[in-house]
Parts: C-alpha cells; structure tokens; sequence
C-alpha cells in the first residue's frame, strides 16, 4: 500500500494530529486540535496545503489570536508553525 497522499489542509492536520508526538499525549493532542481546527477552518479546509503563504498563517493568526496575551499568540503560533513545518 502506497503512502497517504496530503494535499488538502484538512488531511494535513489530521496526518499532524495522528504523529506519534502528537497523539502520544493527550494534553497537547487537545491543545493542537483546537488550534489547528480553527485554523484549518478559516484557511479553507479543503483547499490545497501547497496554498498556505507565510502570509496567510499569519493572517490567520492574527484573525484567530490577534487580541489574545502574549503567552496564548506565542503558543498558538509555535502549534501552527509546527504543523506548516511537519
């Protein structure tokens, strides 16, 4: 069987949300299933991940967290920086 073939954002934060890092602790599989389901969603979840620019994460970012403390943008940014690098 052939690998799985991710080309949507969607299949992208699923596959991320199912790496053994992720999934092996339940606190940051919470925490990055929120993250990266708002923002998946409001990037467009069935567009193409090849589409994500540097600037649309951090439009989306700023849309989603913007007006949130600093611990929670820093946080929030190092999950989608993690998923966009993954």
């Amino acid at each position: 069987m052939g690998a799985t073939r991710i080309d949507t954002r969607r299949a992208a934060v699923e596959a991320f949300l199912d790496s053994p890092t992720i999934r092996g602790d339940p606190h940051t599989l919470r925490a990055c299933t929120n993250v990266l389901d708002r923002t998946a969603e409001l990037l467009g979840p069935d567009r193409a991940l090849a589409d994500v620019t540097d600037d649309r994460a951090g439009d989306a970012l700023t849309g989603l967290w913007g007006a949130a403390k600093s611990a929670t943008w820093n946080r929030n940014r190092a999950v989608v920086g993690s998923w966009l690098t993954w």
